[in-house]
């Protein structure tokens, strides 16, 4: 097959990305995983945005979903606080 390889090549590399990204425990529960796979996920801000959505889906859970919508807010806010450390000490010296 005559064909420019570098194209080849990125398919290749887009195949293996979609792979991993099938393996996500967004597309399944996480009941199934160990205890401690479980509370490493609570942690992810991933996890809550998938659960508000399933919330939107398939109906609300009420103070979980207060939950989860207020722990996206804090991480963000504390996400905005690291970026702004992060570039006043590269800013300024």
């Amino acid at each position: 097959m005559v064909g420019n390889p570098s194209l080849r090549l990125h398919k290749g590399h887009a195949s293996i990305l979609q792979g991993g990204i099938d393996a996500r425990p967004t597309f399944f529960p996480l009941t199934g995983l160990p205890g401690w796979v479980q509370a490493l996920a609570q942690l992810n801000p991933l996890f809550h945005c998938v659960e508000l959505v399933r919330g939107a889906a398939f109906g609300w859970q009420g103070w979980a979903d207060v939950w989860h919508f207020s722990f996206l807010i804090l991480f963000g806010f504390l996400m905005w606080r690291v970026a702004i450390a992060a570039m006043e000490r590269k800013l300024i010296d």
